[in-house]
């Protein structure tokens, strides 16, 4: 197993990706990744899982899961999201 906490990684849209597993402001497990497009500032969004052990595990599996490609899918689909709602032009 990894003790890895954060990956990073890099698309020509939305910018410099970064991956945390972390735990969010209640200590459950989250995956926490944040990217920053040309367009806006720093942005966010969050995967977060029970505070069991169960939790726990699934959050560590999911982020060991996670590479360039489904971070970039991750990201790319709150991005599109952001524009349509039409904030974004």
């Amino acid at each position: 197993e990894s003790n890895d906490f954060a990956k990073i990684f890099y698309h020509p849209v939305v910018g410099q990706i970064l991956v945390l597993n972390e735990e969010n402001e209640d200590g459950h497990p989250a995956i926490l990744f944040k990217f920053k497009p040309d367009s806006l500032g720093v942005c966010a969004t969050k995967m977060v899982f029970k505070d069991t052990e169960e939790g726990a595990s699934i959050c560590d599996r999911v982020f060991n899961e996670v590479d360039e490609s489904k971070a970039v899918d991750l990201v790319t689909s709150a991005y599109l999201k952001l524009k349509e709602t039409g904030f974004l032009k």
